[in-house]
């Protein structure tokens, strides 16, 4: 565990337009079964106390929950008023919004963050009564920080353990105006040595084994994930459905 409290990916949020089509779409790439679409609405999220930005949330999501080895990915379409995942599609389109971390005390893992300089813009309470959190590390990092309690933790999550043959989350990959910016700034999070940059390029290996690529690009702006690797079997990804998702989802699965 390190100084923030950070430890293994619990799962990439994406958010996406419509959550049935671009369900279909994962399921294609992935080979996963289609999974039932949740209605995460609005309402139930103010009753559990979730703000953002000191409001009341202003809507909910559809979101779509896929199984991976090591690290799940879920899909989500805002619906409703505000919230992190509705000025995301309204500011950037679909595209990876978070990366959610499972801790054994939330409260004290954004409050570090906070001291990093990602303040906590969203906090609620799990369907179990667990608090829970979004540090706001988007302007260095390119993401939110969903900090989430984990299973040992009363009331913690549970998320859905993946089939024998789901493929695994290997890698995000990034791409960056300064990387050398963006490696020390994970580096602080996931308390690792900042990694060398060569050739405009920087790996980091998170607990779990999921890396994150980082790589040079001439943005206006926050660092952006681009793609993502995906352990499968040697016959790789379907092309006609890699195409689908990544129009869909805003970020391209590929095989590795």
């Amino acid at each position: 565990m390190t100084a923030t409290g950070i430890g293994a990916l619990d799962h990439l949020g994406i958010v996406v337009a419509d959550a049935p089509e671009s369900a279909g779409a994962f399921s294609a790439l992935s080979g996963l079964p289609v999974p039932q679409i949740r209605d995460n609405h609005g309402e139930g999220m103010r009753a559990r106390g979730v703000q953002y930005r000191g409001e009341p949330i202003g809507g909910g999501t559809h979101a779509a929950w896929f199984s991976l080895t090591g690290a799940g990915v879920n899909l989500m379409a805002p619906n409703g008023g505000p919230s992190p995942w509705s000025d995301h599609l309204e500011a950037l389109g679909p595209g990876a919004c978070y990366l959610a971390f499972a801790v054994s005390d939330s409260a004290a893992t954004l409050e570090a963050l906070a001291a990093l300089g990602y303040p906590t813009v969203q906090t609620g309470r799990t369907g179990a009564g667990a608090s829970y959190g979004y540090g706001d590390a988007r302007e260095e990092l390119g993401v939110y920080l969903e900090i989430l309690p984990g299973r040992a933790a009363p009331g913690g999550i549970a998320t859905p353990d993946a089939a024998a043959d789901a493929p695994r989350l290997a890698a995000i990959g990034f791409v960056a105006p300064d990387v050398a910016a963006a490696a020390e700034g994970w580096a602080r999070v996931l308390g690792l040595d900042a990694p060398e940059v060569n050739e405009g390029a920087a790996t980091l290996t998170m607990v779990g084994g999921v890396r994150l690529e980082l790589r040079s690009q001439a943005l206006e702006g926050a660092p952006v994930i681009r793609d993502c690797t995906l352990g499968v079997a040697a016959a790789g990804l379907p092309p006609d459905a890699g195409a689908e998702a990544e129009r869909l989802l805003g970020v391209r699965f590929r095989a590795g």
